[in-house]
This record gives C-alpha cells, structure tokens and sequence, in this order.
C-alpha cells in the first residue's frame, strides 16, 4: 500500500487519452469510461507504467464504448450543430437505458466544451411536465487530437417512464473554453452563456434486475445489498443501509466492494473520481456503479464488502476555546488528541496550525474550524486498531487482486484511503478576534473480510 515512490508524468491525461483513442481503433476492445460523483477529492495515486495506466484508466468509466452501440444498433443518431462564434458542437449520437442517457458530440476546437445543461421533460405542446433534470456531468478533455466529448445525464423511475413516449429537450446552459496551454490568457472569464436546445426522442433500453437479498452487519448499521442493475451505460448495486439507533450525525455511508466478473477484478467507482469533469450538480443514492457488462458474456460476478467510508456531519457540533498566550495547546476530540501549535497574523486573516497525531489514530480526517477554510497535508497514520487492521488486509489481499486501488482510489484534491490521514492542517479564521473553533465534520474507514456473494447473471 506504499505509494511514496510513485512518479507522475506532467502529461499523462494526454498520454491516457491518446493510448485509449488508439486501443478502440486499432483492436476494438471493450473501453469503459464514465465516471462517478464524489463528496470528497482524493490525491492522485495511480500506477506508474503506461501498461498500469490503461488498465486503471478502464476501470474508471466515464464513456460506454460507442463502437459496441452502433455494432448492436443501439444508438440513435442526431446530427444537430450549434454554433459559439465560429466554433461548432456537432451533437452527433445518443445511447439511454433506464439509467441515464449519454450524449456524444464533437466540438471544431477540442478546447471548448459544454459546462452546464439540463433536461427538460416536456408534452407535445411544449409544455412542462416535471422540473428540469440535472443531474449528471460532461466530459470537457482538451486533447488536441481528440474531438469527441460527451454529456452524461442521471434520470429517475418517473423522467424514464416519461421518455419513453414522450420527446424531452436537453438545455444547454454554458460552453467552457480550457486556455491552460494558451501562452497568453487573454481573460479569466472562461465559460460563456448560450441558449441551445436540442429536442429529441430517445429510445430506452431495458436494464435487467438480478436480485441480491444479501445482508452484512457493520460497525454503523446493517448493510442490505439488494439488487444487480445491467444497463447498457452501466452497471449498479444497489443497497440499503439502516443505522444502529447509538449510531448519531452520520452524514454518509460508502461501502467499499471488490467486483470480480468471472476472473476479472474491476473497481467500484461511485467513488472514483473526476479528472478534469465539470458536474452540473451531483446526486448521492445508495449504489455503487461499475462498467457495464451489457454486451458481455459473463457467466459469474463475485461482489464482496470489504469496507465502509462513513462521513459524519455533527448537528450539535463540538466547541473549544484557544489561546494564543498558551500556545501549544493539546485538545481531544472523541478519544483522539490533536494540537494547535501557533498562529500567524495575516494580513486579513489569523491562520492556526493544527497538529494530528499519527499514530493511535479513530478517525481518517476531522477539521477544526474558525469559520475561514483552510488546507489540509496527509501521511500514511496507524490507528488504535492496527493490528486489526493488518489481519484483514492480509487476507484480503489474497483473495482480492485490486485490492488497493479499492481502499486507496483516485480522486484528486485530497486523499483519504483506508490507511491515510490529515496530519497537519492551516486553518484560518476571518474574524481575528475569534478564539472559539468547532469540529463540524469526521471521516472514518473500517476493513471487512466478508464471504463473497456469487451471481449467476
């Protein structure tokens, strides 16, 4: 679970993209690559060969291979241009199952993409027939060599029921213009209003249920897995998760799964993670998404729990009292120390120094707060249960191949694994006279080695 050597080359976006374009070319294999909502941003861990690169980079979906669409003719064709000055977005094709709808087009300058839409759902008139949908994200890469961007869209039971016999219009809200690699920025502003809709009749696919009925006993509640979604964009799982009535503030439960289909190993990845992704706005439902498997032929998938992420968000949140004559203070916070160690005046700002410790560790990240924001560094911890911890991870990693891109997943920004840790943190506080700070927010990991649950898709 070492990653301190790892090297990240400056252009590897470009060298994934340009491996991935050239693979679906050349060999027409199955490429996945859709990509998930996350609450939290993880540092970037990924492997270090260009080998290791495209085999992670398939299992992070955030496009069902369009190839594989037209082959079993399932795809509906648009061919709709819309025009920015003298840039064209060529709306091209369009795939929906009972999941959502992915809508591929291409852009004449791959520097431009679309930032924010919507999907309005509405009768022959023209009338609304339900509030505007916007739940999903786009795809706005700015390879060069590369064109073709899509917008992926969430949908509900009720938007599909409605598609299926009605047309819907997607509203395009804003165009975003990347200038990282122009050598002369002429403006900040980057997105660009437009009014263009595009008003269609889509065919949904049908998704099969492949019900699960399977229930874990965890450190926060029950965890009842459902049912097995396959959709022709994607794969789900879904769960239910029914707290322990001790059990208070809990904001969020992640599971963690390992998915074997047949002998292959495949990440879960409502966690994983957006690169360069503008989101439209975000939607958490108790599922866990991997690629799909729409137009294979897989005789066996394996799924096993093998952790939980669990976010608390506090409603009576914890306050404490600093000062700045006494520093360094020591303060607890449930059972796990932490330190205020100095403060800097700034010119419109005081900001504080806070020490974690790294050893005897409860929880991944908790965040003191003055009210001002601040930034985070993180470092492999220990915690009170280590030796818990290292029996679970040794067995697991004998049965569980991927095992580590599960605990430690790509999300950029931050970086939570199960055995990382905030280990010092710059908090500021607006109001200089402040001396109070309250702890809103806690993340903590848990490891499981549970038996593996066996479909027969």
């Amino acid at each position: 679970m070492n990653t301190d050597n790892i090297k990240i080359p400056e252009n590897l976006m470009n060298n994934v993209e340009k491996k991935l374009r050239k693979h679906v070319k050349d060999k027409k294999k199955k490429i996945y690559k859709r990509i998930i909502a996350a609450v939290l941003s993880l540092a970037i861990i990924l492997p270090a060969s260009a080998y290791a690169y495209d085999k992670y980079y398939k299992d992070i979906i955030f496009e069902q291979e369009i190839d594989l669409a037209r082959q079993n003719n399932n795809i509906t064709k648009v061919n709709k241009v819309f025009k920015y000055k003298n840039i064209e977005f060529n709306f091209k094709e369009i795939i929906a199952d009972e999941t959502g709808i992915e809508i591929i087009y291409d852009v004449s300058d791959p520097r431009y993409s679309i930032a924010t839409f919507s999907l309005s759902l509405r009768d022959a008139e023209g009338n609304s027939k339900e509030r505007e949908w916007k739940v999903g994200y786009t795809m706005p890469q700015s390879n060069p060599e590369n064109n073709e961007k899509m917008v992926y869209i969430n949908t509900n039971g009720d938007a599909i029921n409605y598609m299926k016999n009605n047309p819907v219009t997607l509203n395009i809200h804003k165009i975003s213009y990347d200038n990282s690699n122009d050598k002369i920025k002429l403006t900040k502003n980057n997105k660009y209003e437009v009014d263009w809709n595009l008003k269609m009749k889509v065919p949904i696919q049908r998704v099969e249920t492949i019900p699960i009925n399977k229930e874990y006993k965890t450190d926060v509640g029950t965890l009842k897995l459902k049912s097995l979604k396959k959709g022709a964009l994607k794969s789900i799982i879904l769960y239910d998760i029914n707290l322990n009535p001790s059990v208070k503030d809990v904001m969020m439960v992640q599971p963690l799964f390992s998915i074997r289909l047949d002998k292959e190993y495949t990440s879960n990845l409502d966690r994983a993670i957006e690169r360069d992704f503008e989101r439209s706005y975000c939607n958490f439902g108790n599922s866990e998404e991997f690629r799909s498997i729409y137009y294979e032929n897989i005789n066996e998938i394996g799924i096993r729990l093998v952790g939980l992420r669990v976010e608390y968000s506090f409603f009576e949140p914890k306050k404490y009292k600093v000062n700045e004559d006494k520093l360094p203070m020591e303060f607890d916070f449930n059972g796990e120390n932490f330190k205020i160690i100095s403060v800097e005046d700034k010119k419109d700002h005081k900001q504080y120094t806070v020490e974690y410790q790294k050893e005897n560790r409860i929880y991944n990240k908790f965040e003191v707060s003055f009210g001002g924001g601040g930034r985070f560094e993180y470092e492999k911890v220990t915690f009170k249960d280590q030796a818990h911890r290292d029996k679970i991870y040794k067995s697991l990693s004998k049965k569980v191949p991927n095992l580590d891109s599960i605990y430690d997943p790509y999300i950029p920004g931050i970086h939570i694994g199960i055995d990382t840790g905030v280990v010092e943190q710059k908090a500021n506080a607006q109001d200089k006279n402040r001396t109070e700070f309250e702890i809103e927010y806690a993340t903590r990991t848990f490891l499981y080695d549970t038996d593996e649950v066996i479909i027969k898709p």
